[in-house]
């Protein structure tokens, strides 16, 4: 089984049309990124590529907790969530992935719900009997349906 994990993170920046910021939620990014980075070679996916946006209001609640400052602290964590590939970059090379983890936030709700290429991930991930995981509430309803779906 391969030794790396796809973490998929949303691109959206703003909660509707609010005007109010919103992103990945950082203890649902940084709890698993950090346990995980022990003993996997971790890449993380956005929509757009690039730097994915992290809710601000997650990191002022976490700003006590061990786990979040950690991830915050080491420069090769903070590059992998400034610097994402793009959902279509890695799609092509989605079987070579042991498992796919979407951590939570708002987001999601805005660009992972119908987005084929995330889809595509979960399905050849799935396929060749890697774990598909998602971390937060969000995710138990609107958001995971379309992945189950996509992959029975």
């Amino acid at each position: 089984m391969s030794k790396k994990i796809l973490f998929i993170v949303t691109s959206h920046d703003q909660l509707g049309n609010t005007g109010k910021p919103t992103g990945y939620y950082l203890p649902e990014l940084a709890h698993p990124f950090v346990e995980l980075s022990k003993h996997y070679d971790l890449t993380i996916a956005t929509p757009k590529g690039g730097k994915a946006p992290l809710d601000p209001s997650s990191k002022e609640a976490f700003q006590n907790d061990e786990v979040c400052k950690e991830f915050l602290s080491k420069p090769e964590f903070v590059q992998a969530a400034e610097n994402t590939k793009t959902l279509s970059s890695v799609a092509p090379l989605a079987d070579t992935f042991a498992a796919v983890v979407f951590p939570g936030g708002h987001g999601p709700l805005w660009d992972l719900v119908d987005n084929s290429e995330s889809h595509a991930i979960v399905r050849a991930v799935w396929e060749k009997g890697g774990v598909v995981a998602a971390v937060s509430f969000l995710h138990l309803g609107p958001f995971l349906h379309p992945l189950i779906c996509c992959v029975v």
